[in-house]
């Protein structure tokens, strides 16, 4: 066996599309499974039952140090013994583990990883003055005299304004459109009373010369009195940074120390700029978080902040908050997840912040939806509901996260095996529900990708296709009307980070930032137009600090 372990073919495992593949593009189809062993006592002869009849693929040894930390060691020798162990031998007696890939062939083992993402809303009460002008021309009879006849013309004007002020609670993404209807009937009344007494046998011929302005009162009657209750719906709140929270630098993830940063970067939507602005830090070095936003802060929850051995994280359940005003800034924990998990997807509304599966305790699932407010304090968030994808074991990580004003959306991923689906879920953020309900398809199964949206429509961008081909394209379905699939609008540059990329949005237009290309993380930042399908992205800056499994904001 030792041989042969000198004679490997290389094998690929790609934790982010969940699969194994020999040298760079060709599948391998064959089962692997990783069953880790530990070895408490002191022995220069290992005698490690295997899990399954078969031959390991690789065994890859870490040895106890004096610090409680591991070191990849090369033992004497590995040798299978039968179908059913495996015997590892050293040259002293030695403590620690092995992580054996169990297979039908021989082969080396390479490890990557990544991440996921977030969104806002706003309420305005806007409140619309109406004016209403009524012209009344009444008409007039008269009974002459042979003395003065009396031509009167009379014109008043009645303006009426009313002012309103209807309580509206508002959702970014629609128009104003109140809705008036006033009809004023005036209705006055002038009688001249003229009396007229001829004397007989005499021929008037009168001559009548008007000189008169007659002073006339009007009183008009306005039937009805209106009552206008506008529907009124207003466009989101202008939006005018981005933010980015945190994730991983260069270099291994689970290297000792892990490289992690806390670093928060600001950029503007609205004018040039070469490098993000650094405005604070998180209290803790953490990756693999969800992002929300709120009017006046910035949230992390969640993610990763170290590895507990090579191949298992340390996933974290607190939430942070960090003020969008102050600079620098720092954030301060403000409660907790009921669950701890990494790899989830984070929403926004007006009045709270949500997050959705993800993993724990290196692959385990979570299923649940959990809520927190903004406004007041907590001390554990709420489980309003599960995600479950239609194949087993059901549980979607690594998640594009969108919203729309009432919903928000799970799309794509990977189920805990880390295969790539296409399913896109929806669930209502207004009530608790049992399950989310699965809604369409992207066009072509993907996986660590990242969501943004506008008022009408979720995007999805960035990621990798299966096998491990980056995706450069971004695609987008509509959160008013049913789908089938969605639609290709346009590509991102090839030179984005397609692995652990996150996205946010500003009113009009739509980034994706940061990422993984191989083992070297990405500090571009590049934007889409909402309006129209486009061509390419657009290069407008870069990260302060080259990152990716990061968090986002929008103020």
């Amino acid at each position: 066996m030792t041989e042969k372990l000198s004679n490997l073919s290389r094998v690929i495992f790609d934790k982010m599309a969940g699969e194994f593949f020999v040298g760079n593009d060709v599948a391998y189809d064959g089962e692997v499974i990783i069953q880790q062993y530990v070895q408490s006592e002191p022995s220069d002869v290992w005698a490690i039952d295997l899990q399954v009849e078969g031959e390991f693929l690789q065994a890859f040894v870490f040895l106890n140090n004096s610090d409680g930390t591991y070191s990849l060691s090369t033992p004497e020798s590995i040798e299978q013994t039968g179908l059913n162990q495996l015997v590892v031998s050293f040259s002293e007696k030695v403590t620690g583990l092995v992580n054996i890939l169990l297979t039908t062939e021989t082969r080396d083992l390479i490890i990557a990883t990544p991440t996921p993402t977030v969104t806002s809303t706003a309420t305005l009460t806007p409140t619309p003055t109406v004016t209403v002008t009524a012209t009344v021309t009444p008409t007039y009879t008269l009974t002459p005299t042979p003395t003065p006849t009396f031509i009167v013309t009379v014109t008043p004007t009645a303006t009426i304004t009313p002012t309103t002020t209807p309580a509206v609670t508002v959702t970014p993404t629609q128009t104003i459109t109140p809705t008036v209807t006033v009809t004023p009937t005036l209705t006055p009344t002038v009688t001249s009373a003229v009396t007229v007494t001829p004397t007989s046998g005499v021929t008037v011929t009168p001559t009548i010369t008007v000189t008169a302005t007659p002073a006339v009162t009007v009183t008009p009657t306005l039937t009805p009195t209106p009552t206008l209750t506008p529907t009124v719906t207003a466009s989101a709140i202008v939006l005018s940074n981005g933010y980015f929270i945190a994730g991983f630098n260069n270099g291994p993830e689970n290297a000792t120390p892990s490289p992690l940063s806390t670093r928060i970067d600001r950029f503007p939507f609205s004018s040039p700029f070469a490098i993000a602005t650094n405005i604070g830090s998180l209290d803790t070095a953490t990756a693999d978080i969800a992002g929300h936003s709120s009017t006046t802060d910035g949230y992390a929850s969640g993610g990763t902040i170290g590895y507990s051995n090579p191949v298992t994280r340390i996933e974290v359940a607190n939430i942070r908050r960090f003020p969008f005003s102050a600079s620098p800034t720092t954030s301060t924990t403000i409660g907790n997840l009921s669950e701890s998990r990494w790899g989830h997807g984070g929403h926004s509304t007006s009045s709270d912040g949500l997050v959705s599966n993800g993993l724990y305790n290196g692959f385990g699932p979570r299923f649940s939806v959990e809520r927190f407010p903004f406004s007041s304090p907590f001390t554990v968030a709420t489980d309003i509901g599960d995600i479950v994808a239609p194949v087993s074991p059901g549980s979607l990580s690594y998640t594009a996260a969108t919203q729309s004003s009432t919903s928000g959306y799970t799309n794509m991923g990977a189920i805990a095996t880390l295969a790539p689906i296409t399913a896109i879920f929806q669930y209502p953020f207004s009530t608790p529900f049992t399950v989310a309900t699965q809604i369409g398809d992207l066009v072509a199964a993907r996986s660590f990708s990242d969501g943004v949206q506008s008022s009408t429509n979720g995007y999805i961008g960035a990621g990798s296709n299966p096998p491990a081909t980056p995706a450069v394209t971004v695609t987008r379905f509509p959160f008013s009307t049913p789908f089938a699939t969605t639609t290709n609008v346009g590509d991102l540059s090839p030179t984005i980070g397609f692995r652990g990329t996150t996205g946010l949005q500003s009113n009009t237009n739509g980034y994706f930032n940061g990422g993984l290309t191989g083992t070297t993380s990405v500090n571009i930042i590049q934007r889409f137009p909402f309006a129209a399908p486009f061509v390419n992205a657009t290069d407008i800056g870069d990260l302060s600090l080259a990152r990716h499994a990061s968090g986002t904001a929008q103020s």
